[in-house]
């Protein structure tokens, strides 16, 4: 059931790049240069999680479906 999901490598390339998108926006951004453009990634990284948790959703509802 989700191993398709988990198979499916745009979801896990979302997912990843949404956690080091959020690491790059603290570590960086916010600690070391203490400037607002953390902000701008953190909204970014929400915007790919949702669009991973979308497809995801997607594939796991369509799987579901054949059932």
């Amino acid at each position: 059931m989700n191993y398709k999901i988990l198979k499916d490598v745009k979801i896990l390339r979302g997912f990843f790049f949404s956690i080091v998108l959020s690491v790059l926006a603290v570590a960086v951004a916010l600690a070391i240069y203490n400037i607002g453009y953390w902000v701008v990634l953190v909204i970014l990284s929400v915007i790919v999680l949702s669009f991973s948790v979308y497809r995801a959703d997607e594939l796991y509802s369509k799987e579901d479906g054949d059932n």
